[in-house]
């Protein structure tokens, strides 16, 4: 019966059928919003909080709860009891949990530091996807990333390529749906949940044998008992993008 938002001076609940809000919390600096039967959650630069929904005047907007100090953005419900957001620590992008006995942990970081984000993951049927956008994003074409991860998060694969997507995503009835405007004409796209992850068959270009200068037909004559080094060039021979 109620929608719940972050304006100005704090959260505010609204009746749907309402022109008015009621203030509920004084939090400020709110980056991501979630609400279940008891409780108000939201996010900012100290971390996740929670407060009484049914808060109704000015003496009880600062009784809050600090569940912990990983802050972020793109809070959102995995199932009841579940929260999940995006947090960005040490240089790493990390999707963080927390079960509704309390427990909060990173279940995914992102596998090097260059990149750019990652946006609000869904769940579907024991897998996680979310976009990830890489640091190509500054050299076109963009080249964001579909993920899922269906266990350990070493198991964490690519299921679409070469986005230019925004961070929202959604789980429906037959897979994840996103906004796509790779191709320059704006657009909703489907992955099935199942898809196929992408695979890329790597061979060797080139090799050169070089203690200092060499090319690639390693004409440069080498010196005995010097330090030397073998470098090598690959390609990609096949390329499947969802």
């Amino acid at each position: 019966n109620y929608v719940y938002l972050n304006k100005a001076g704090g959260i505010y609940r609204s009746a749907k059928d309402s022109l008015g809000a009621l203030r509920i919390s004084d939090a400020t600096g709110v980056t991501g919003l979630a609400v279940d039967d008891t409780y108000i959650y939201w996010l900012d630069a100290a971390g996740l909080w929670r407060s009484l929904k049914t808060c109704s005047s000015s003496t009880c907007w600062d009784n809050k709860e600090h569940l912990t100090t990983a802050g972020g953005r793109h809070l959102t419900w995995r199932d009841a009891g579940t929260l999940l957001w995006v947090n960005h620590s040490g240089g790493y992008w990390k999707i963080f949990k927390r079960t509704s006995w309390g427990g909060v942990g990173s279940i995914y970081t992102s596998p090097d530091s260059v990149t750019w984000s990652i946006g609000r993951p869904v769940y579907h049927d024991g897998c996680y996807f979310w976009l990830e956008n890489t640091s190509s994003d500054f050299i076109p074409p963009r080249n964001n990333l579909l993920r899922r991860m269906c266990g350990a998060p070493s198991s964490a694969e690519t299921i679409a390529e070469g986005l230019s997507a925004p961070d929202t995503l959604v789980a429906a009835a037959l897979g994840v749906v996103f906004g796509n405007s790779t191709t320059g004409a704006g657009g909703l796209y489907r992955v099935a949940f199942d898809a196929a992850a992408i695979t890329k068959d790597l061979y060797l270009d080139a090799m050169e044998v070089t203690q200092s200068i060499q090319n690639l037909y390693n004409t440069v004559e080498l010196v005995a008992d010097k330090t030397t080094y073998v470098r090598v060039f690959g390609n990609v021979a096949a390329d499947r993008r969802a």
